[in-house]
């Protein structure tokens, strides 16, 4: 048996390399680095202030195995205020003031993600545009799908309040009147109420994320992508 230059033999050397190797890959195990899971962003995004609408586009990279669809985020704001256009992290949302767009269907304790589902046979083979339009009344989504017509998926804003009794946690965009809105809203800031107690412009901001599930249980999400903003009246 050969030995090594201090002396030890070189089985034994190689057996140390093996078990530092293994030690080593137990140590990233632990850190759950190989855990990261980051989806494909959707594309193109674009506002149409005129139409009242927003638009992106699923592409063919939407097709992981995780991938279900997409999850929206909205913000309120005040004519001279900047919208926050290059968010990178879903997690600061909450504390930036923005508040996850909720469907017609959701409840209190039940919670339908993703927003806009898409349907298996749409994740791999096909690419269509996603429009988010404000301008009618319900305010809906369209999602363009190619297997099955289009359904409207009627949206809600998340204004839940902190103190009982809970009366309204989710209410219309209503484009008619202000009448909905009121300055305990969660999705409502100071300056923003404000603004529409004195019938001035207030414009909403929105982003867009792939959202998917990691091993049926573990949701996962793409980067955060900005859809621009729009000018939105309440009376």
């Amino acid at each position: 048996m050969g030995t090594g230059r201090g002396g030890k033999p070189q089985n034994n050397r190689q057996m140390d390399r093996i078990s530092c190797l293994f030690i080593s890959l137990l140590f990233l195990s632990g850190c759950g680095l190989e855990d990261l899971l980051y989806l494909n962003p959707p594309e193109n995004p674009v506002a149409h202030p005129g139409d009242k609408t927003f638009t992106f586009y699923k592409t063919l990279e939407n097709s992981e195995l995780e991938f279900r669809g997409f999850e929206i985020y909205y913000k309120f704001y005040t004519w001279d205020q900047y919208p926050e256009s290059n968010i990178t992290d879903r997690t600061k949302f909450e504390g930036m003031g923005f508040k996850r767009l909720s469907s017609a269907s959701d409840k209190k304790d039940n919670i339908s993600r993703p927003l806009i589902f898409v349907p298996i046979l749409d994740r791999t083979t096909k690419d269509f545009t996603v429009t988010i339009e404000f301008e009618s009344v319900p305010d809906h989504i369209i999602t363009a799908t190619a297997s099955v017509p289009s359904q409207p998926i009627e949206v809600r804003r998340g204004v839940a309040y902190d103190a009982s009794p809970y009366l309204d946690y989710f209410k219309h965009f209503d484009q008619a009147t202000h009448s909905a809105f009121e300055s305990s809203d969660a999705d409502v800031s100071p300056e923003v109420w404000t603004a529409i107690e004195g019938i001035d412009n207030i414009y909403l901001a929105l982003y867009a994320l792939s959202y998917g599930k990691k091993d049926l249980i573990e949701d996962v999400y793409s980067v955060p992508v900005y859809l621009g903003d729009i000018e939105v009246k309440f009376w």
